[in-house]
């Protein structure tokens, strides 16, 4: 018996495992190799990400440098329609498509008493003229927004306080807005014993 004992014992090769733990070997040995492909997609996961917010970086970047520009030439493009309308001789505003007052020269200025550019964005409807005549500012205003197209109002009689002016009102569709200019069509009435005028404009 012992004499079977020894031939069995040689039979089995110096350092051999047996079955179940060579099975649980293999199984460790895959999960080792499961978790190195996950890091290793995990990694490249990360370092794709990386790449596309370093793109989504650069790309806010430029964007910031065309927002900059773009800034730039807004305030110099209004740099120069200032400058433009302070040499048209005659009140002229500048408006929105919504109708809001960006711009307007220095005969505006005086003529309807607005401040510099405290008063900006005030609305078309809003300057100090009749109230009659603000509404037909205004719905003219819709329609050169509408039609792009330019505009003439004859011989309206505008008032500003006690001022009475006859004049003639031009809108025109710029890349920059509306423009609104008043033109005088006579010399300005002072008299204020023809304030019975007012009333009678063009629809």
């Amino acid at each position: 018996m012992a004499s079977e004992l020894e031939q069995s014992m040689q039979a089995v090769p110096a350092g051999e495992t047996s079955p179940g733990k060579q099975e649980a070997l293999e199984s460790v040995n895959e999960q080792l190799e499961k978790a190195i492909e996950q890091m290793r997609m995990a990694n490249d996961a990360l370092l794709a990400t990386q790449r596309e917010l370093h793109s989504l970086t650069t790309q806010l970047d430029t964007m910031h440098q065309k927002v900059e520009l773009l800034s730039h030439e807004l305030v110099r493009l209004r740099d120069s329609y200032v400058y433009t309308l302070d040499h048209v001789p005659y009140p002229a505003l500048l408006a929105d498509s919504a109708g809001k007052i960006r711009l307007w020269n220095r005969a505006a200025q005086r003529m309807f008493n607005l401040l510099d550019d405290a008063q900006a964005g005030i609305d078309l409807s809003e300057i100090a003229v009749q109230p009659s005549l603000r509404q037909i500012l205004s719905r003219k205003h819709r329609i050169v927004v509408e039609r792009g197209s330019a505009l003439v109002l004859r011989n309206q009689v505008v008032q500003v306080t006690a001022a009475l002016y006859r004049m003639d009102v031009h809108f025109a569709s710029l890349s920059a807005g509306i423009l609104v200019v008043f033109r005088d069509a006579i010399a300005g009435l002072k008299d204020e014993r023809k304030i019975n005028l007012v009333g009678s404009f063009a629809s």
